[in-house]
């Protein structure tokens, strides 16, 4: 090994042996320490396509002039998300280049305010064109993060409608389109289809307790040839098997959803025993085998 006087001329010393020299934190805990502040504003009533802004829902920061809205330019906001609307919660990230005229440098949507059937429908379908193209994975990157979005899908407020009912299962039976096509393509974004599922499952149209709930729903149909029918004046179907798909599905992607989706599993095994025995044994059979793969 290499032998070097050491440099204040003391005893030698193996530079093999020296140790390396740590690379300075300083700056990253400063990083640390500056957390980026989000502000929530309600978005205005959008007056030109280039100019939004957003009703402060929060006291600005000192230094800002208080007395006007915050401006917000449109292509700051994911193009693939559901688009938004006057009244529509965000959250925003101040800039601080001129305080007179606050600026938002970041943008990300907190709540969406109520849409009507037609209005939700329209973007669904368009999604779903979308994530059949070849920009898929640019789409889900901009789609999975919106925790506000599957919120949303999991309890939509429809504006009222004369049809309530029979939107409602046209809506799930889109939903249901929509996410096996999420499930099948979002495998690259393991952390954040998670969360998406999560988000999804927890909401209101999965709870029991819920008359316009999946589960109601299915308890208040005939059953007749793996379908599930609603009255004769409505003549509106919803596929059984379809139901039971994407239970499997997305309990094989994350087992805790289980506990969210009962009331709905509970609800189509109900319809008919002797369909279910094999359903119910699938669920536990994808439950277990996730969970063990998860903590080998």
């Amino acid at each position: 090994m290499n032998k070097r006087k050491h440099p204040d001329g003391g005893h030698d010393y193996d530079s093999a042996n020296k140790k390396k020299r740590r690379p300075s934190t300083t700056g990253l805990k400063r990083a640390q320490k500056k957390e980026i502040q989000w502000f929530k504003g309600r978005l205005c009533e959008i007056k030109h396509n280039n100019a939004w802004f957003l009703k402060p829902t929060t006291e600005l920061p000192k230094g800002y002039n208080k007395s006007k809205d915050v401006f917000l330019r449109p292509d700051f906001l994911p193009q693939h998300i559901l688009p938004v609307m006057e009244g529509d919660t965000l959250e925003f990230v101040l800039g601080d280049r001129d305080k007179t005229r606050p600026m938002a440098r970041k943008v990300r949507v907190s709540q969406y305010t109520p849409r009507t059937c037609k209005e939700i429908t329209e973007y669904m379908n368009k999604l779903i064109k979308e994530l059949d193209s070849n920009n898929v994975r640019k789409i889900l990157g901009q789609v999975l993060p919106c925790t506000a979005l599957w919120k949303f899908f999991g309890s939509p407020v429809f504006q009222s409608t004369k049809d309530e009912k029979l939107t409602r299962i046209d809506y799930i039976k889109l939903l249901f389109k929509l996410f096996n096509l999420v499930l099948h393509h979002g495998t690259p974004f393991k952390t954040l289809l998670k969360d998406a599922i999560t988000n999804l499952t927890q909401g209101k149209i999965f709870q029991e307790e819920n008359k316009q709930s999946l589960p109601a729903i299915i308890a208040s149909c005939n059953y007749e040839n793996n379908e599930l029918l609603y009255s004769e004046e409505q003549k509106t179907s919803l596929s059984a098997e379809l139901v039971r798909r994407f239970c499997q599905d997305v309990i094989s992607h994350i087992p805790s959803a289980t506990r969210c989706l009962l009331p709905t599993v509970t609800a189509i095994t109900k319809k008919k025993e002797t369909e279910s025995t094999e359903f119910l044994r699938t669920l536990l059979s994808l439950n277990v085998r996730r969970k063990k793969w998860v903590y080998r």
